[in-house]
């Protein structure tokens, strides 16, 4: 497994390649197999800073007939700060709010719920 000695760079350029693959139509020939890529690298980064709320874990929400992409890139007594990671239609959880500062984030109970389900329906599926 790969390891990332500071998330946030890989944070970064995950962002930065959801931001190109927007760019793209479905029309396109290798948007999905990009979308997978996307995803499968924020898995990967998932899996390297390992189980429970951390910088680098990802939120997923569902939002209409979609998700919301975010990573964790801060941890507070109250909040987690995420960074937006726009797939697919882009959509946003009415759950993130920008802080005093202009900062997206979302209460930190709501992140570690997230979390929790999604490491345990991993765990289910895994087997």
């Amino acid at each position: 497994m790969e390891s990332y000695m500071d998330p946030r760079r890989e944070i970064l350029s995950i962002t930065k390649a959801a931001e190109e693959l927007r760019q793209k139509t479905v029309a396109d020939p290798n948007y999905f197999e990009d979308l997978k890529r996307v995803l499968a690298r924020m898995d990967r980064l998932d899996k390297t800073v390992g189980p429970g709320l951390k910088v680098g874990k990802s939120l997923r929400f569902g939002v209409a007939d979609g998700r919301a992409y975010y990573i964790v890139i801060g941890i507070r007594r109250q909040v987690v700060e995420v960074i937006h990671v726009s797939l697919s239609d882009g959509y946003r959880f009415a759950g993130v709010s920008l802080d005093a500062k202009g900062r997206e984030v979302t209460l930190r109970g709501v992140a570690e719920q997230n979390i929790k389900m999604r490491e345990a329906m991993g765990s289910i599926f895994s087997r």
